[in-house]
């Protein structure tokens, strides 16, 4: 046993002593791969040694070339990031250039409404629609539980006076009122009924009264109707107050704004959801089953706004109008004196000459020239002419429509076109008259 580890133990040495004289006799022959970065030489546990990874090739000489000189570029200076909400400020030196367009002109129109506590909502739901244009106002006076029936309570006539008397100015005026007039009227005569013919009557005139207000102050006024209520009794009344704002409305040739339609199902009963402005469905009425939800408001706001619309834009075309005409030119202004040398006279007692395209040729001469009548190539033609219609019914020379009488003439001619059934003699000259004229007379053809 011994012998044979002696062995093994010579063996080894003549492998590690012998190893690079074998490589060199070797003609380049290598017996054992070098090995690669990260792999271990068998003996190198027994043995240690340099391992690869720490051998490190000597880095390579570099040589030096002279660069040449170029001219230097400048480099783009990035701009400091600037904190949020601040105004990016010019570069010194730059022009600043204001942006020539102009903002448009805004209007300012001032909206009344009056009436009972659906009055209030609805000058809320116009507050909303109005909410992006601040130069509309909407001023909302309504009284809760008032109406036109019980003046002794609140007088709505003297009160709709004092408000268009006083200092605010209007552009128009809207009426919501009813909703408390399920009450009985009394004059003179005693008490009446609702809905009865006296009822009626003095309803009416309250309601003429009302409007005779607004046409006194010169304010345009709009009457907007009352919705549909969860009691079918309560409806029907206002079914009724409803047709009476549109009688008196449209005799007075004011607008009547009927919403009935809008909150109620396709029977036109009353219904507690609805297609709101956006056509969603929304809750409209609220549970008491008579006011307005907030949708509900904006959606009788709808309505009434067409209405507003009208007036919105006359004013707003008049505003363009203005803003667009350029500003009047005196030529008579006080100017500094000066010398110019197609000033005719002394220049001392005289202003500053106008530009060369506001001189007239009378300023140049010194002498008035006659007006001259333009030609008429040069005056401006019609869009259109005269217009013919073609379905217009016949007159006769004094204007006054063609009857019956002036078609058949006697007594003879009417027996004979409607009792015996014959035709009318034909007009000369029109396309049913087939007769031959010689030398005045009429001779008829077979």
């Amino acid at each position: 046993m011994r012998a044979f580890l002696r062995l093994l133990a010579v063996a080894g040495l003549l492998l590690l002593t012998a190893g690079p004289h074998v490589l060199a006799q070797s003609e380049g022959v290598v017996l054992y791969p070098k090995s690669t970065p990260g792999t271990k030489n068998p003996f190198s546990w027994l043995f240690g040694g340099r391992s690869e990874e720490k051998r490190t090739a000597a880095p390579a000489r570099r040589t030096y070339e002279p660069r040449r000189r170029t001219a230097a570029t400048p480099r783009p200076q990035q701009a400091s990031p600037q904190p949020s909400g601040t105004v990016p400020q010019a570069e010194p030196g730059l022009p600043q250039v204001a942006d020539a367009t102009p903002a448009p002109p805004q209007i300012s129109l001032n909206f009344l409404v009056i009436g009972d506590s659906l009055a209030g909502l609805l000058a809320q739901g116009l507050r909303d629609t109005y909410a992006d244009r601040p130069g509309i106002v909407i001023h909302g006076k309504s009284r809760d539980s008032s109406g036109l029936v019980r003046d002794d309570y609140y007088d709505w006539g003297k009160a709709f006076r004092d408000i268009l008397s006083g200092p605010e100015k209007f552009d128009g005026a809207i009426i919501m009122i009813g909703s408390n007039d399920r009450q009985a009227l009394r004059d003179d005569q005693g008490a009446h009924e609702p809905r009865s013919d006296r009822w009626r009557e003095l309803y009416a005139a309250r309601i003429d009264a009302m409007i005779a207000i607004a046409k006194e102050k010169a304010v345009p006024l709009y009457w907007v109707g009352m919705p549909t209520m969860r009691s079918e009794r309560y409806s029907g009344d206002l079914l009724a107050f409803n047709d009476i704002y549109r009688q008196r409305t449209q005799q007075a040739e004011v607008p009547f704004i009927d919403i009935w339609e809008a909150f109620g199902n396709e029977d036109g009963e009353y219904t507690v959801s609805g297609p709101d402005v956006s056509g969603e469905i929304v809750r409209l009425r609220t549970g008491d089953g008579v006011h307005f939800t907030k949708a509900g408001a904006r959606m009788a706001a709808f309505f009434a706004d067409k209405e507003l619309q009208k007036i919105i834009a006359t004013a707003q075309a008049r505003l363009d109008v203005a803003a667009a005409q350029p500003p009047a030119i005196s030529p008579l202004a006080s100017q500094p004196r000066a010398t110019d040398p197609l000033t005719l006279g002394p220049t001392t007692d005289q202003p500053a000459p106008l530009p060369r395209a506001l001189r007239t040729i009378d300023s140049l001469l010194g002498i008035p020239m006659p007006d001259l009548a333009m030609r008429s190539a040069l005056q401006p033609r019609p869009l259109a002419g005269p217009v013919a219609p073609l379905t217009a019914p016949a007159r006769s020379e004094a204007g006054i429509l063609a009857g019956p009488q002036m078609a058949i003439r006697t007594p003879q001619e009417a027996q004979a076109v409607f009792a015996e059934g014959r035709p009318q003699a034909a007009k000369p000259g029109r396309a049913d008259d087939f007769s031959l004229r010689r030398s005045g007379q009429s001779i008829t053809g077979p």
